[in-house]
């Protein structure tokens, strides 16, 4: 903040959040930073499954590929609609957040919310195995002559 933009820390009175004492040079900074991220995130996310994909079908129906390609997907979902899409809104609409309060705070943690179930989910889905019950008789009396 301070190398970047050239910024001072001037909290103006009445300021009850950082939003209002961030300049707009740091803001569009942390924007345009948070964008390049996730941008490389969603995109060496979909060419890691795009290769989980072909190497599932290259092979035998493997379990675990499909299993781990549903994580990337999970995770690539999750990404564009809880992570890349605040900012985006934010940065098309630099007032919002008066009127919102923390956007991108709430997305990412409902984000995490809904992952971490779906990673659950997913990852319970293979574990599960049909129970076994043995069977012993009733009676082990032998006849001893």
């Amino acid at each position: 903040m301070f190398i970047y933009c050239g910024d001072s820390i001037d909290v103006p009175p009445g300021c009850i959040s950082i939003m209002c004492a961030l300049s707009i040079c740091y803001r569009n900074y942390w924007l345009s930073y948070e964008k390049v991220t996730y941008a490389l995130n969603i995109a060496l996310s979909g060419l890691l499954s795009v290769k989980l994909f072909v190497m599932r079908h290259k092979q035998d129906r493997n379990e675990e590929l499909k299993k781990a390609n549903r994580l990337v997907l999970i995770d690539f979902c999750i990404l564009i609609i809880f992570d890349i899409t605040p900012p985006l809104i934010v940065s098309y609409f630099p007032g919002f957040y008066p009127y919102m309060g923390p956007v991108n705070a709430f997305f990412k943690t409902v984000g995490f919310v809904i992952e971490g179930c779906l990673v659950y989910i997913n990852l319970k889905k293979g574990s599960e195995k049909p129970k076994t019950v043995n069977v012993v008789p009733l009676s082990t009396t032998s006849v001893h002559k």
